[in-house]
């Protein structure tokens, strides 16, 4: 097993995710990662995985991910982290996904012309288990960040959204038991949302509720047809964590491997 410390990255790059529309059933919970059979009669709701500057690129897979020799010269080639062959290869192929926290982008749409009134957004667990321990990606951290309004701890019983600031420092209290978010007729909103963990492997979705005249309603949220994933690091001890193989950024913004097993190597360039 290769161990790596947890704690310090070096410089990351912005990196970017597409998004395309989800229009989602009201009154109805998600199945877990299906696409939602039907149209919200009230809201039309998009979402987009965000970049994290503040966080780099630090991804993790379930598996050990072992590269094809095309995918590993590539992915040794410089400049290469941030193309669209680089998504191909460490989303689809190896499947890895955010350490610690997830970062997303939700545009709601009134489609009516009645105003909407957002009175909750929660978080519905689809799966809770141990962090995952294949692969782990490392490109670190820029300066930097998105403007947060709401923060989710997943490691809580039962997580709460929470007021926070674009530092992520500090945390407010619950952001629901003091506001609302208002839809005119025909407006938007758009409300960046991160979930964090620093315990397990967490799949979740978002349940909506809203207020159209006198009727509560609800919607569910999820990544695109399939719930949004994070995954904490895979502790040993402090600040150390322990994967089957670790890949990180060179300074030309290429991937290399740690080298063998079972020895220490730094998350970071």
């Amino acid at each position: 097993m290769l161990i790596v410390g947890a704690v310090a990255f070096s410089m990351g790059l912005v990196l970017l995710y597409g998004y395309r529309a989800l229009t989602v059933q009201d009154d109805r919970r998600g199945a877990g990662g299906g696409p939602q059979d039907g149209v919200d009669r009230n809201i039309a709701v998009y979402t987009e995985l965000l970049d994290q500057p503040d966080k780099g690129l630090i991804t993790a897979s379930k598996h050990e991910f072992i590269p094809s020799p095309s995918e590993r010269r590539f992915l040794s080639t410089p400049y290469t982290i941030g193309t669209q062959r680089y998504f191909d290869i460490v989303r689809n192929s190896a499947e890895a996904i955010e350490v610690e926290s997830v970062t997303s982008s939700i545009l709601l749409t009134n489609e009516r012309n009645q105003k909407i009134k957002i009175v909750n957004i929660e978080i519905d667990i689809v799966e809770r288990g141990s962090p995952w321990s294949g692969t782990l990606f490392c490109v670190g951290p820029q300066a930097g960040g998105p403007n947060m309004k709401m923060l989710f701890d997943l490691d809580t019983a039962k997580p709460v959204a929470r007021s926070t600031d674009a530092t992520m420092e500090e945390v407010g209290p619950p952001f629901f038991y003091s506001s609302t978010i208002d839809l005119e007729g025909k407006g938007q909103e758009t409300i960046a949302v991160r979930a964090v963990t620093k315990r397990s492997f967490v799949s979740f979705q978002l349940l909506v509720t809203y207020v159209i005249g006198r009727e509560r309603k609800m919607v569910t949220i999820d990544n695109n047809g399939r719930p949004f994933r994070v995954t904490a690091f895979n502790k040993t001890g402090a600040g150390i964590s322990s994967y089957r193989r670790v890949f990180s950024m060179t300074p030309e913004y290429a991937l290399r491997e740690a080298a063998g097993r079972g020895k220490g190597a730094p998350c970071g360039v």
